[in-house]
């Protein structure tokens, strides 16, 4: 099921782990068999992520779209950075969120933030017809009736199969391809920037975390710093913080997004060398 952009049909979105793919996949079967009317993303699924879109956007313009986000909180998925990315995404969105949980994690033993949110246990019978109970609120009622108990224990021996395919797999290998993906929408969002927004990126890399003033007196004159702010900002490669007084924005501060802060380093040093002089002086 395709997620185009300017589409605005809500979107159940289910965040899962590679590994957890077959569950996930069943779960969406399921979900539209039983309601054709709600259109539900899942990353594993061919379908709504082909092979070679940029994977990154896809999943935020599906993040953006969501009405609801589904994580599927397995062992295996709370241990996966992707799955972390994309429960904060949709907790920066204000999208509600369900952790569904199965196998060895509970409902009553989650990590903040997933302890912060509805939890319900989806291999047992009864939080599976809360969690259809759910769905019909947010998206309107069934058409058929599902078989609970057997869904149940579908679930439960999926989680079992992705319990030991996980012993012989290598799993740096099989989340490779996300971060493959997400190298090359850091490259493109980097090409896009222009040299400024490189240095600008340089910058705060060699120095750490920089407020506004210091990063317009290292800036060279004769280039307009503000807008190359503005525009690396948005482009989510840097974070800022804000100081506050009385409410009242006085400074504010840039750093490196720290999931990417190696990549990064990988990719602008020394390149600078292959552009001319730097924006900034040391």
């Amino acid at each position: 099921m395709d997620i185009p952009s300017d589409s605005s049909q809500p979107v159940l979105f289910v965040s899962h782990a590679p590994i957890d793919g077959e569950i996930a996949q069943h779960a969406k079967k399921i979900i539209v068999l039983a309601s054709p009317n709600i259109e539900v993303f899942v990353s594993s699924d061919p379908e709504d992520l082909p092979i070679g879109d940029p994977w990154v956007e896809r999943i935020l313009t599906a993040l953006d779209r969501a009405k609801l986000v589904i994580v599927l909180a397995t062992e295996r998925g709370l241990g996966r950075k992707w799955v972390w990315f994309e429960a904060g995404a949709g907790w920066d969105r204000r999208r509600k969120i369900v952790t569904c949980c199965m196998g060895t994690t509970r409902k009553n033993a989650l990590p903040p933030p997933f302890s912060l949110h509805t939890a319900l246990n989806i291999d047992e019978e009864s939080d599976l017809r809360s969690f259809f109970g759910l769905l019909a609120n947010e998206f309107g009622s069934a058409t058929i009736q599902i078989d609970y108990p057997q869904l149940a224990k579908e679930i439960a021996r999926l989680d079992v199969r992705a319990e030991e395919r996980q012993k012989t797999i290598n799993l740096e290998d099989e989340e490779r391809p996300f971060f493959d993906f997400r190298s090359e929408a850091v490259k493109r969002k980097l090409n896009e920037l222009g040299q400024g927004g490189r240095d600008l990126i340089r910058l705060v890399l060699t120095y750490g975390e920089l407020d506004n003033s210091r990063i317009c007196s290292a800036w060279r004159r004769g280039y307009e710093v503000t807008p190359t702010i503005k525009i690396v900002s948005e482009s989510g490669l840097l974070l800022k913080r804000y100081d506050r007084v009385n409410n009242i924005e006085v400074a504010w501060y840039f750093r490196t997004n720290p999931d990417l802060e190696q990549l990064l380093r990988k990719m602008l040093f020394p390149s600078d060398e292959q552009e001319g002089g730097p924006y900034f002086q040391a």
